[in-house]
């Protein structure tokens, strides 16, 4: 690192709300040992963009370590357009710093998806935002269309619908490169879409988002005889009712009110949607395990039991 290097420092007080503090290196001394001794302004940056100087630090690079520290990292420069990369991997510096300021910086803007890789990040903003029109629906979709026929497009903002489009539509290029026997381009048809995270993350609202994209994408086309139109139509849309409506029911019977989450999933869930060759919804099975069963005996204060009980004791009469 030279003069200038622009550098993220560990805040070393578990009790502050800041993790990293950003820093510049103002001088570089290298040591007889081979070590890089670092003299570094820690900086404070208010609303206003105002920057001050929080404190100076003393940094050593072990020459052992390649010159690496776990409490000390480049900063990425923000001035050209990195602050709101939509791929952490196009980072030039990549650690836990830079992609919490990625994140960060994202989040302020209202974009609350990220991509790393193939990896949708996705940070729950607390409030309704219009990411999940039939507009916005159509928009995913319809380039997902265009990109599995080759044809380059403009990328789309990171999106939960993009990873929905990809699973789909990678699905059902396998489905035709089968029948066309084209043996270099053969895989398996069925596709995963894993949802993790912590408690309030937004798993459950994501896996809805997931599952309207897949259902609306999978609905029947509806070419030919008026009347075989509409009984498809009708079929395809019973298909999807009943595969959306599920969800109310599992979350009555296992999520509960937690500290941290009015809604909290207190189970895990494996989702199976089937389709057919040409890509239209057939049904879907759900499998449920991981039961939190202790929560019925007793729960932490400020916490609940779960749904049904409440809603139970809500829906019977004074008889």
């Amino acid at each position: 690192m030279e003069s200038s290097t622009l550098v993220w420092i560990l805040n070393e007080n578990p009790d502050d709300e800041q993790v990293w503090f950003p820093g510049v290196v103002q001088t570089k001394t290298d040591l007889e040992n081979g070590d890089l001794q670092l003299e570094i302004d820690v900086q404070d940056v208010n609303e206003d963009g105002a920057i001050t100087v929080r404190s100076q630090v003393q940094v050593v690079l072990e020459a052992a370590l390649g010159h690496e520290s776990e409490t000390c990292k480049r900063r990425n420069d923000e001035a050209d357009g990195q602050g709101l990369v939509q791929d952490l991997i196009n980072l030039p510096h990549l650690h836990e710093p830079a992609i919490l300021r990625a994140i960060y910086t994202r989040f302020e803007e209202g974009l609350i998806y990220t991509y790393t890789g193939p990896i949708l990040i996705a940070v729950n903003p607390f409030k309704r935002l219009e990411l999940y029109t039939q507009q916005v629906l159509e928009t995913y979709y319809n380039q997902g269309i265009m990109l599995s026929q080759g044809i380059e497009m403009e990328p789309l903002d990171p999106h939960v619908y993009a990873i929905s489009d990809n699973a789909y539509q990678d699905m059902m290029v396998r489905i035709r490169n089968k029948f066309a026997g084209d043996s270099a381009l053969k895989g398996p048809e069925s596709q995963s879409i894993l949802i993790s995270g912590e408690s309030g993350a937004g798993k459950t609202v994501s896996t809805k988002v997931c599952l309207e994209y897949l259902t609306t994408v999978g609905k029947p086309q509806t070419f030919g005889e008026e009347a075989d139109a509409e009984a498809a139509a009708s079929s395809g849309q019973l298909t999807m009712d009943r595969v959306l409506q599920s969800n109310p029911i599992l979350e009555a019977f296992g999520n509960a009110r937690t500290i941290r989450n009015d809604n909290s999933s207190r189970f895990g869930k494996l989702m199976e949607m089937c389709f057919s060759d040409t890509g239209e919804l057939l049904g879907g099975k759900i499998i449920t395990y991981l039961l939190e069963k202790v929560r019925l005996a007793s729960q932490q204060q400020g916490e609940r039991n779960f749904h049904i009980f409440y809603q139970m004791c809500k829906g019977v009469t004074d008889e």
